[in-house]
């Protein structure tokens, strides 16, 4: 009975550090899946302004279809790191202080630093994911012997 908890507990250990490191290469593939369809929705606010034009809160909340808003009209997205948040803050901030052909660059401007950081998301998932699921293994096997 003694050696069946003390196996189960090292299984719980080893599994549970798996899971750890599986969960954090799921969060650097989320954050660049969301950089990507931010791209997406200012590549669409950009086309919006262009063709529609009309009241940019409007248009930003068109384009950012099922995403929440805080109260100072910024998308709630969670995937996202600070310095992402940061840079889509700045952009609404300022959206909407110039004439149409301006406020079509800009979007354009911030579509396209979206889709350098989807691509350096993207670098890094590839390069750290395989890494903190081989990690959190490892980690769980080393506690597991060192219990023993």
């Amino acid at each position: 009975m003694r050696l069946l908890v003390k196996t189960v507990g090292l299984v719980m250990i080893v599994s549970a550090s798996t899971l750890l490191g599986f969960l954090k290469a799921r969060e650097l593939i989320n954050r660049e899946k969301t950089l990507f369809k931010i791209y997406l929705c200012l590549t669409d606010l950009r086309e919006r302004i262009r063709l529609d034009g009309g009241e940019l809160n409007r248009l930003l909340r068109q384009s950012f279809e099922g995403t929440d808003f805080t109260e100072g009209g910024i998308p709630k997205i969670k995937e996202l790191s600070a310095d992402d948040v940061k840079l889509l803050e700045e952009y609404i901030k300022s959206a909407g202080m110039a004439d149409t052909l301006a406020e079509c660059d800009r979007a354009q401007l911030y579509a396209e630093i979206f889709l350098k950081r989807r691509e350096a998301a993207k670098n890094q998932a590839d390069r750290l994911c395989r890494l903190y699921r081989t990690l959190g293994f490892m980690c769980g096997i080393f506690i597991c012997i060192f219990l023993m």
